[in-house]
């Protein structure tokens, strides 16, 4: 069954994220008055949520490692009518990569990495890719943050990117 993420999805993300980030002060500054904040929280996640028909979702709140708290809406399968609860794998897809730059700019705030690393060294598997456009220890991490590294097809090892987009040849 494919689901179609309604236009206004990012939002509610937003939204949410608005509300959580007044949750986080307050749980920050006036702990016991963080329940009634998180109430606030839940009761909009849940209009929004509903308003949109989203099938399902987790909202957490973690400080510091520990779940301070936790809202499940709706159903994990259709077809069972299994709920929502703290056991749901969600299907990420592209979202990855927004982690994914996230921490690699945290990593860079923190003087631990620079965007014009070559990501063979962080990727040494890289560099049994061949490339015909040129070599892989020229490639950085900016480039891949920005999708101007070049890559026009699979990059496995043991493949050649061929110049026809699209194909793989064998090494």
């Amino acid at each position: 069954m494919t689901i179609r993420l309604p236009a206004s999805t990012s939002l509610i993300a937003g939204i949410t994220a608005m509300w959580l980030s007044t949750a986080a002060q307050i749980a920050a500054q006036a702990p016991r008055e963080f329940d009634s904040a998180w109430q606030d929280v839940a009761a909009e996640y849940r209009r929004l949520l509903e308003g949109e028909g989203i099938v399902g979702s987790s909202l957490w709140f973690l400080r510091d490692g520990e779940v301070l708290a936790q809202e499940f809406h709706g159903l994990a399968d259709l077809d069972t009518q299994r709920p929502v609860d703290e056991h749901t794998i969600y299907h990420w897809a592209s979202i990855t990569k927004t982690f994914t730059g996230i921490a690699i700019m945290q990593l860079r705030d923190r003087g631990l990495l620079s965007l014009d690393d070559p990501v063979v060294h962080y990727i040494p598997e890289l560099r049994a890719v061949h490339n015909p456009f040129g070599s892989m220890r020229e490639i950085t991490l900016r480039q891949l943050l920005s999708h101007s590294s070049g890559f026009r097809v699979g990059t496995k090892p043991g493949t050649r990117m061929s110049q026809r987009r699209g194909t793989r040849s064998p090494p």
